[in-house]
């Protein structure tokens, strides 16, 4: 029995064409078809079922001579080839049919088929010819091979290499080492007139035509398969060239929460000027799409504007922001996030954005210029802008921020909370109520999830499916966490002082009555605002506020630095009068009209000095209140031996009385002392 197999025929393994079997008998041997192993250097017998279904799974690539390279099934949009198999495959059905019939041959069969189809095809309008001789003929040959009638356009033209090997190999190297490189300076223009120069001279091009540019940018396909990324800068590799591999899903509300800070492509009008650097901080909670904070901005965020987007869905703070705003929307979820993703700016990098996780909550910052890190809050982010481009002051143009100049083609500014009006009234009237394909599809294919926008989803996990918000952190459980702390002392008159500033206010009174002056409080301070400092006395009771003696109602919520740099320029810039400045001339000119002497020693020097003296008139005084005796004997005493002559004792001997007087003087100064 024989197989379709033939000899010669290649199965190789997709991808790899070194590791093939080789065909050496295309006759079954018990089920068997005799190969050769490329991989293996060994022939053996393999199971025919195996190898048919290896081919049949895409394990195993069917190489035979004569194939196309691109197969008729690949060339779908050539109708006309697919015409034209249609007729060859026609006519050798028909002239296959006549030989069966009367017993001739091929060649002899075929003019009485073409007669056949002319007669069909008379009066028929558009009819393709009859194929001739020699075509139906190779058609035949390469159907007895069980190879297409017909190749298509695509396989036409001469597919030998026009260059060496050795040359094609030279060229890869050269665009591997200087093309993609990481902000390479070059260009196919000049990798190739360098491939030319260089090649003449190793002898690798001797034709007289030189290397194309076209083939030159033909390899680069080869060399790699995405030459931009090779040549990006690794930062924005991240961003230009990553994809999702994974889809998010969050499986119930606050499970997952995004936050970032978008910069509004708006010109706004402020109380004495235009600003142009207008900042959004924005949060979504992902399982629903629904917006739970935000926080506009004017200048470059800061951790405390992160701080107060977060507030947003921490605290119940959203519903008086909705009322401030106008705007009547009814729900207002908040509760502890268990994650919240942040991106990696500066306004999410300080110490109180790390202690949220004091609140068990999960922390996590995207890498820099990583946005697919946070899919959801980047696709509300376009889609806020795009809403909101036709407003007066928008700087958008063809799609793209900066574009265009409000202020100089003459557009209505509007304020910052007049642009905050608009953006909060999209978020919570339009977005919310839009439905998303996601959405969409997850009540498509789970019958029991139901909301198509995100605020009928929240409704319906929140209300009907029955999944719990987490609980909102207690207000001293917020605060101690994300607020800096400081052992300090409790003064009955000056209260509690925190960088410079006194804290009073009525509680101090409780507080003396139960700590006493003098004690060591626990305070908790906003660095971001000055006015309030917090007595923090433990998880069971609630914070004791202090507030700065002379802050007013209206006083603004400056920070601690701000205030400091405040209270210091009104200082300084403040002018003296003039009978101040003359009375300050005048002490100057009285204090200073008797100068001293220049100063030659320290006090500490001067002080030393007088003790000394002191100690050596002391010493002279006792030296005068208690002369020497004159019977007083002065030398050796006298010697006992009885034997040895007595040696009369001679004063003179031994008298200092004529010797000169010496003067007693500093020796570091040269001062005379007596």
């Amino acid at each position: 029995m024989k197989s379709d197999f033939l000899k010669g025929d290649k199965l190789a393994v997709p991808g790899n064409s070194e590791s093939y079997f080789e065909v050496l008998d295309s006759h079954l041997h018990a089920g068997c078809i005799h190969i050769f192993d490329a991989e293996k250097r060994e022939d053996r017998y393999e199971d025919d079922t195996k190898i048919r279904a290896a081919i049949s799974s895409g394990d195993r690539i069917l190489h035979r001579k004569g194939m196309p390279r691109v197969s008729v099934a690949a060339q779908y949009d050539n109708t006309p080839l697919r015409e034209r198999i249609r007729v060859m495959t026609d006519a050798l059905r028909r002239i296959d049919a006549i030989c069966k019939q009367r017993g001739i041959e091929f060649g002899t069969a075929i003019p009485f088929a073409r007669d056949a189809y002319e007669r069909e095809q008379a009066g028929q309008r558009l009819v393709g010819p009859f194929p001739s001789r020699a075509t139906l003929f190779r058609a035949l040959n390469k159907q007895r091979l069980g190879l297409p009638v017909l190749k298509g356009d695509k396989n036409k033209g001469n597919d030998t290499p026009r260059h060496s090997k050795e040359l094609r190999e030279f060229i890869k190297t050269a665009i591997k080492e200087y093309f993609l490189v990481t902000e390479s300076k070059w260009t196919i223009l000049k990798v190739t007139e360098y491939v030319n120069r260089e090649a003449r001279r190793r002898h690798l091009h001797v034709a007289k035509d030189e290397i194309s540019r076209k083939f030159v940018a033909s390899l680069v396909d080869e060399a790699t398969v995405d030459a931009e990324y090779d040549r990006m800068d690794p930062l924005d590799r991240v961003a230009g060239k990553s994809y999702a591999t994974k889809r998010i899903r969050a499986p119930f509300p606050f499970a997952r929460i995004e936050q970032d800070a978008l910069h509004l492509p708006f010109v706004v009008k402020t109380s004495d000027s235009i600003s142009r650097d207008v900042w959004l901080v924005l949060a979504i909670d992902v399982c629903t799409g629904y917006p739970v904070g935000w926080n506009l901005v004017i200048g470059q965020p800061r951790e405390m504007d992160s701080l107060r987007c977060l507030e947003m869905y921490l605290t119940p703070a959203k519903d008086a922001r909705f009322k401030a705003l106008g705007i009547k929307h009814t729900l207002n979820i908040y509760g502890t996030a268990v994650q919240i993703i942040f991106d990696n700016g500066p306004e999410v990098k300080g110490t109180r954005i790390v202690r949220l996780e004091v609140l068990e909550m999960d922390v996590k910052h995207c890498k820099a210029k990583e946005a697919q890190g946070k899919p959801f809050i980047e696709r509300l982010n376009k889609s806020l802008k795009e809403a909101l481009e036709l407003l007066e002051g928008c700087t958008r143009f063809n799609r793209k921020d900066g574009q265009r100049d409000p202020v100089a083609l003459g557009d209505k500014l509007m304020t910052a909370e007049e642009l905050e009006c608009w953006i909060v009234r999209w978020l919570y009237e339009d977005w919310v109520n839009s439905p998303l394909d996601r959405l969409r599809w997850d009540e498509l294919l789970i019958d029991s999830v139901k909301g198509k926008t995100p605020l009928e989803r929240m409704k319906w996990a929140t209300e009907e499916a029955g999944y719990p918000i987490p609980m909102p952190p207690p207000r001293q459980e917020w605060m101690a966490a994300l607020y800096e702390h400081r052992m300090c002392t409790l003064n009955a008159k000056t209260g509690i002082a925190i960088e410079g500033f006194r804290y009073k206010g009525k509680a101090i009174t409780y507080l003396l009555g139960k700590y006493g002056d003098h004690a060591q409080l626990h305070v908790v301070y906003n660095p971001d605002d000055f006015r309030e400092v917090y007595v923090y006395e433990g998880r069971e009771f609630p914070l004791v506020t202090l507030t700065h003696e002379h802050v007013r109602p209206e006083t603004p919520a400056w920070t601690f630095n701000e205030a400091k740099e405040r209270f210091k320029y009104d200082k300084d810039s403040e002018p003296i009068p003039p009978e101040k400045e003359q009375f300050q001339n005048d002490l100057d000119a009285e204090v200073t009209k008797n100068k001293p002497a220049r100063r030659t020693r320290r006090k500490r020097t001067e002080s030393q000095e007088a003790t000394r003296r002191s100690k050596v008139q002391a010493a002279v005084q006792r030296a005068v209140d208690n002369p020497l005796s004159s019977g007083t004997p002065f030398g050796p005493p006298r010697s006992t031996n009885s034997s040895l002559p007595d040696e009369e004792f001679s004063s003179d001997a031994v008298s200092y009385d004529e010797a000169p007087v010496m003067n007693i003087v500093n020796k570091k100064t040269g001062e005379k002392l007596l």
